[in-house]
């Protein structure tokens, strides 16, 4: 009796220990021996938690299965009218968004809109447009953000919508400058000619404390500005557009005017008509967006696929709960079940997505073995070397490429191992945690290297 309540009396210790060691956090993982088709471990693997991030793998395998790897958006732009012999285009010029996220994209600076586009406008004689600018953003006729995500993450870069048609990554920068206690704040945007409005609450204090929030909503003209500013000081940060589509058109009909075409009408949100195709512009080869967002943690693009799933799905819409219909359906044939999960948008930015490692896991194991495999395997950053994962498994032996997730009291991991000859995948959540990130991060390394390193020894 006393050897078994000394065992039972370690057992309890170290259970106590763990729990103190992950900060009293939720922790469920899971760990797959792929080529044996054997389950390393499983740490409460079917409990739905919070991924963050980490659902963009859901995402981005989804879109490689269902829109193909070497897939293209195309962005086609129309006019209903004529070009006459004094290059007078006689009729409205349209862009028909077709949801590509990468137009003017910082992530690929070599793939441009509107310089191609001015130079095929030329080519055709045009000098000026007798019409308006009309641009079409209706594959997407609603919820351009999720119900679900934060007010306060709807102005951010981070937080941009999905609203058909996309330029910049739907971001500019904003900039202010206090003159003095008193005296108010100037305000500055790039790309003046579309200048939202500014609802100015900002007390300007002394001293250069600042503490400044913005917020905006959808389709709305109007930012409301909040918070201290010290004394003479400057401030600025990178805005969500807020709407795309009259942004583009205006912004549009500028950069026609600075090259030299001039527009009689007005630019403005509307239904393309035209037929005459006067340019085409192509997005770079999906597999190529799906490495820029997991490798960057891109949550506009990530949106920007999910809703692409769904224009492709059954419902031929690009709403979100066609979205998510199209990528259950997808993984129930894969042998995969999501029906239990909670998804409110491709990216994990809403904290009431919930999956369980085990059905990440599932699209894991099954994306190995695809047709898509390699360009999803290496649409993952190498764990030690690159993008949102450089940190973990510095100088480990084991080879690890893996998607991170991380948000307020959440921290997450899934990918895929390589070690002796052996692939893996695996999937680790850790929500509501107390003690530090790092300490997090470290016991998540810890945990996977171990129960690697246990498995492979008893082979």
């Amino acid at each position: 009796m006393r050897r078994i309540y000394v065992i039972s009396l370690l057992l309890t210790i170290c259970l106590m220990l763990k729990g103190q060691g992950w900060g009293n956090a939720d922790v469920a993982y899971m760990i797959y021996d792929i080529d044996s088709s054997h389950v390393v471990v499983d740490n409460r693997a079917d409990i739905k938690m919070t991924p963050a991030s980490v659902l963009k793998l859901v995402t981005t395998a989804s879109s490689l299965e269902i829109l193909g790897a070497d897939s293209r958006i195309t962005t086609n732009v129309t006019t209903n009218g004529t070009v006459d012999s004094n290059g007078v285009l006689n009729g409205n010029l349209y862009v028909k968004g077709a949801l590509d996220p990468t137009v003017e994209s910082e992530f690929f600076e070599d793939v441009e809109f509107f310089r191609p586009l001015i130079d095929a406008l030329k080519s055709r004689h045009i000098r000026s447009i007798n019409g308006d600018i009309v641009v079409d953003g209706s594959i997407v006729r609603r919820e351009p953000v999720s119900d679900k995500w934060a007010l306060e993450d709807l102005s951010t870069y981070y937080g941009v919508g999905c609203y058909g048609i996309s330029v910049y990554d739907n971001v500019r920068n904003i900039s202010m400058r206090s003159s003095g206690v008193g005296q108010g704040v100037n305000f500055s945007f790039q790309y003046p000619e579309c200048s939202p409005n500014v609802i100015d609450r900002l007390e300007v204090v002394d001293g250069p404390t600042n503490g400044i929030h913005l917020y905006a909503l959808p389709y709305c003209n109007e930012i409301l500005v909040e918070g201290i500013m010290g004394n003479h000081s400057s401030w600025g940060e990178p805005l969500a557009i807020m709407n795309p589509i009259m942004f583009f058109s205006q912004h549009l009909k500028k950069r026609l005017q600075d090259a030299g075409i001039s527009v009689s009408g007005t630019a403005h949100e509307g239904k393309a008509v035209g037929d005459n195709i006067l340019y085409s512009h192509m997005s770079p080869m999906l597999f190529h967006i799906v490495r820029e967002t997991n490798y960057k943690s891109n949550n506009h693009f990530a949106q920007h696929l999910f809703r692409l799933i769904g224009a492709k799905g059954v419902g031929g819409s690009a709403a979100t709960v066609d979205a998510v219909r199209t990528i259950s359906n997808l993984w129930k044939n894969r042998g995969v079940d999501l029906s239990s999960a909670s998804l409110y948008d491709g990216n994990g930015l809403s904290p009431f997505d919930a999956v369980s490692p085990r059905q990440i896991v599932g699209v894991l194991n099954y994306m190995w073995r695809s047709d898509n495999g390699y360009y999803f395997f290496h649409s993952l950053p190498q764990c030690g070397k690159e993008g949102t994962v450089a940190a973990l498994f510095v100088n480990s032996s084991l080879y690890v490429r893996a998607k991170s997730g991380s948000m307020s009291g959440v921290q997450s991991y899934a990918g895929y191992v390589v070690s002796k000859g052996r692939c893996y995948s695996f999937c680790f959540f850790v929500n509501e945690f107390s003690c530090s990130r790092q300490q997090v991060k470290t016991l998540i390394e810890q945990t996977i290297t171990s129960e690697i390193n246990g498995y492979e020894g008893k082979l």
